[in-house]
């Protein structure tokens, strides 16, 4: 049995990252693949762009036109029955399934039936060998903020939007966090008058969630957005630092360094400090499971 995507944005990084050695993954949870089991040119009738290309270069080459195939196929889902788990099998390449939006997949099965006729013609017929990597069952599929992910159950929600990020310092451009209704994250580069570039979109645990909504629910929390606009700590933005700050809703709470005693210093309340640490661990969730931005 196939495994589906768990993120796209995970399992298309790993996809594309096959090279023409026999050290590369396939598709979820997919062990090593490729064999230069023989090269093409070993016998028999040869397409003339493919007849030069060892067993590893075509699979490479037909994994990739997977991927391509696969960008944004997630998407296009207003519930889970708008999605479907496909094989994403090539005839030189084997991974371990996606879920798509049933409205792309004709275009990912087309993209590897041109493959199977051209690059992958005579894979098997040249003496490569098809490696077909261990998969976990699969765990089904939902649809979550308009795109189709794996897993069933109702999605983790959050009520709230929330953008935070660091605010001050003489910089040319920042990086801005939101987190939206049902768990969607996205990071966005903003630099002077230019529009806003988002670098990374992605789904978040639901573990995360419940903490997040309990946090946001906590008296310290709700304290600060009853006084927001609020700054809790010491305010470095006066002399070129920063503060980071979190918008829930459009109530506005600046975090800065914790207070020394200076007049007009208000505490960060613990449950701020909390909110503000997972926010921070959230972003480093999204460095862990994708390659789609770094901010550092």
């Amino acid at each position: 049995m196939v495994k589906p995507l768990a993120y796209g944005f995970v399992i298309l990084s790993v996809l594309a990252g096959c090279s023409d050695s026999n050290e590369h993954a396939a598709g979820a949870g997919g062990s090593a693949a490729g064999h230069d089991g023989g090269q093409s040119g070993a016998g028999g009738q040869h397409d003339a762009s493919t007849e030069t290309l060892s067993c590893s270069e075509r699979e490479s080459i037909a994994s990739n036109a997977v991927v391509d195939a696969l960008d944004g196929a997630e998407l296009g889902c207003s519930t889970a029955a708008d999605c479907e788990e496909i094989s994403i099998d090539t005839e030189c390449h084997a991974a371990c399934g996606a879920v798509v939006a049933t409205q792309h997949k004709a275009e990912v099965e087309a993209a590897i039936a041109a493959q199977d006729a051209t690059t992958c013609a005579d894979y098997h017929s040249d003496g490569c060998m098809l490696v077909i990597p261990p998969c976990e069952p699969p765990l089904g599929f939902n649809c979550v903020a308009g795109r189709c992910t794996e897993g069933t159950g109702e999605p983790a929600c959050t009520d709230h939007t929330i953008r935070w990020g660091e605010d001050g310092g003489l910089v040319a451009s920042r990086v801005v966090f939101t987190l939206e209704p049902c768990a969607r994250f996205r990071a966005f580069t903003m630099s002077g008058d230019q529009p806003a570039s988002m670098v990374c979109d992605g789904p978040v645990p639901s573990d995360t969630i419940d903490a997040l909504n309990a946090l946001i629910a906590s008296a310290d929390v709700q304290g600060a957005l009853e006084d927001a606009p609020v700054i809790f700590g010491n305010d470095t933005r006066p002399v070129d630092g920063t503060v980071t700050r979190i918008d829930i809703d459009g109530a506005i709470i600046d975090v800065g360094q914790q207070c020394t005693g200076g007049a007009g210093c208000i505490d960060i309340p613990a449950g701020v400090t909390d909110l503000t640490e997972l926010l921070q661990n959230v972003v480093g969730q999204q460095h862990n499971i994708s390659d789609c931005f770094n901010t550092t």
